[in-house]
């Protein structure tokens, strides 16, 4: 309630974000991920995460957590290198030369 109070309805959707989109993303990586340590650092996040937010639903002040910018970088993170790892996607050197290519 002190997010609501403080920054309105921007400090909710901060805290939906934050908290419920970390959740959602640990999971969707838990569901889809063949790597053992992605899976195990998004399970982490998905515990913590779940047990943080009913902490600070409850009575914590949610804009004084480092937790709550550190952890869900934990599952970006995880998300990027899966991204840059995909086969699909380009790599720096190669989207250059396909630029230089064209011009």
């Amino acid at each position: 309630m002190s997010i609501l109070s403080t920054f309105g309805i921007g400090g909710l959707f901060f805290i939906l974000v934050m908290v419920f989109g970390s959740i959602y993303y640990a999971y969707k990586i838990v569901k889809r991920s063949d790597e053992y340590d992605d899976v195990k650092m998004a399970l982490f996040v998905f515990m913590y995460i779940s047990i943080m937010s009913v902490h600070i639903i409850t009575a914590g002040q949610g804009y004084n957590y480092k937790e709550l910018w550190f952890v869900p970088g934990i599952i970006a993170g995880i998300m990027s290198r899966d991204q840059r790892d995909k086969p699909g996607t380009l790599k720096v050197e190669t989207r250059s030369k396909q630029l230089e290519d064209k011009l």
